[in-house]
C-alpha cells in the first residue's frame, strides 16, 4: 500500500490515482527500453540495486532546481511530489518549458532505491540516432538525438544519486543539450546528496 507522504502536483489532490510517483523509480534505469536500439560496446553488468536507509530529499528542494527560465525556454508551472510505497521512497520533480514552438522538460527523481554505479561511456552514430556521453561535473550520462524527429534527451545521474532528464524538441545539435544541461546547476543539486538528504 502507498502512502503519499507530501504531494504539490500542480491541482492534483493527494491520495488519487495515476500518481506518476509509482514510477518514479523506474526512473533509475535511464536507460529507457521504449528507445530505439543501438548498436553500443559491451559495458559491464550493472551493479545490483540496494536500499539506502533513511527518506528522500523532499520535493520543495529538488523543485527549487528546476528555474523560471533555462536558456531562452520559459517555465511553465512545475509539479513535484514525494512519496512512498512499502519500503521504497520517491522524491520527483518536473517542469516543462517552451521556446515558441519549441519545448522541453526537465525532470529530477531522488529514491532510496540506488544503483550505486555510474552511467557506461559510449559513443556511436548511424542512420538514425546520435549516441554521446554526456559530462557536466558531478553529472554523468548520456545525450541521444533522433535525426529524422529531432528529438532530443539526455539521462544523467547526479552524484551518483539524483535521475536527471531532459527532453528537448526540434533539437539543433549536441551542442544545444549540452547548454541546457549546463544551465541547471546541477552542481548545487549534488551537493544535496551527502548533506541534506532528508524529508521533514
Amino acid at each position: 500500500m502507498r502512502d503519499t507522504l507530501y504531494q504539490d502536483s500542480g491541482g492534483r489532490a493527494p491520495g488519487r490515482a495515476g500518481h506518476p510517483g509509482l514510477l518514479a523509480a523506474a526512473a533509475l534505469l535511464w536507460m529507457a527500453c521504449d528507445r530505439p536500439a543501438a548498436p553500443q560496446p559491451p559495458a559491464p553488468a550493472p551493479a545490483a540495486s540496494t536500499e539506502v536507509a533513511g527518506p528522500t530529499v523532499h520535493f520543495t528542494k529538488l523543485r527549487s532546481f528546476l528555474p523560471d527560465k533555462v536558456l531562452d525556454f520559459e517555465g511553465a508551472r512545475p509539479t513535484a511530489s514525494t512519496s512512498r510505497f512499502n519500503s521504497v521512497a520517491v522524491s520527483e520533480a518536473e517542469r516543462s518549458y517552451h521556446q515558441g514552438e519549441r519545448k522541453a522538460s526537465v525532470r529530477i527523481v531522488d529514491t532510496n532505491l540506488h544503483t550505486g554505479g555510474a552511467p557506461p561511456r559510449a559513443s556511436w552514430e548511424d542512420e538514425r540516432t546520435l549516441h554521446r556521453s554526456l559530462d557536466s561535473g558531478d553529472a554523468q550520462g548520456f545525450f541521444e538525438l533522433d535525426k529524422q524527429s529531432r528529438l532530443a534527451q539526455a539521462d544523467l545521474v547526479v552524484a551518483g544519486r539524483f535521475v536527471v532528464t531532459v527532453k528537448l524538441e526540434d533539437a539543433r545539435g549536441p551542442e544545444e543539450m549540452e547548454r541546457l544541461v549546463a544551465a541547471l546547476a546541477l552542481d548545487r543539486l549534488a551537493a544535496l546528496a551527502p548533506r541534506d538528504a532528508g524529508s521533514p
